[in-house]
């Protein structure tokens, strides 16, 4: 099973994002791949074609052909978690703890207010 991370290291979203997979112990998981794929390197152009990557941060897991799980942009990893566990790739411990999920969700909700605090000092 592979999980591709569709971003770009200059999308501020992205590294959000990878942030949170990180700290959740997703992108280090030992029973499957976790592959960074760089949307903005011309080299990726027709892979991310292939995967109908439109907009970054776009995150799929990928079972041998089958799309297990798809997301764009940010989301909370509680389900993607839940996921990796019903298939036998991380244990029923692995769950993020409730003061940890309310930390990422913190974050998420920060983050989309200085999005828009930002967008409407622009206007």
């Amino acid at each position: 099973m592979k999980l591709y991370f569709f971003g770009s290291e200059d999308c501020e979203t992205c590294q959000l994002m990878l942030e949170i997979l990180e700290c959740t112990g997703i992108t280090d998981n030992k029973n499957m791949d976790f592959v960074f794929i760089d949307a903005f390197d011309e080299d990726q152009q027709t892979f991310c074609d292939e995967h109908e990557v439109d907009e970054i941060p776009h995150v799929k897991l990928i079972d041998e052909k089958e799309i297990v799980f798809e997301r764009i942009g940010i989301f909370h990893p509680e389900v993607l978690k839940e996921i990796l566990i019903s298939f036998g790739l991380e244990d029923e411990d692995s769950r993020i703890k409730e003061e940890d999920s309310d930390d990422i969700e913190d974050n998420i909700t920060t983050y989309y207010d200085i999005r828009y605090f930002r967008s409407e000092k622009e206007e």
